[in-house]
């Protein structure tokens, strides 16, 4: 199982840790987060709230979520099998970003953060992304 570790970042109020958390506690901090009342905050503060996880293992991955102003999210997922040499050369990375993501986008994608491991988050990334094209 991976250790899996949540951060939040509200618009301007708090930031903390979640710890370490198992898929039931991810997704009931998405579902019991205050969106609404924080994105009403954001012109005040300047700073866009995001739920974050990372799963800092062998491997690292990350899966970072904000909400956009029409209720939809930004889901940002990165794989990284090998990180880069000086920040720049040789590295193994897989992106996705899902820009209109409705809420039960989010929760498939966080499940699906959690149950995979890095090379198949890494994989599946990367076969998305070939299909695309």
């Amino acid at each position: 199982m991976k250790s899996i570790v949540g951060h939040v970042v509200s618009a301007g109020e708090f930031s903390g840790s979640l710890g370490r958390v198992g898929l039931a506690k991810a997704l009931l901090a998405f579902e019991e987060f205050p969106w609404a009342e924080e994105l009403s905050k954001v012109e005040r503060t300047g700073v866009f709230p995001t739920l974050s996880f990372a799963a800092p293992d062998d491997h690292d991955s990350y899966i970072n979520i904000t909400p956009n102003e029409d209720g939809s999210f930004l889901i940002c997922t990165e794989a990284i099998l090998r990180p880069a040499f000086l920040g720049m050369f040789f590295g193994k990375t897989a992106y996705r970003d899902t820009d209109d993501a409705g809420v039960d986008e989010v929760r498939e994608q966080i499940k699906e953060f959690f149950e995979l491991e890095c090379h198949e988050l890494f994989d599946r990334i990367q076969q998305e992304n070939r299909d695309r094209r």
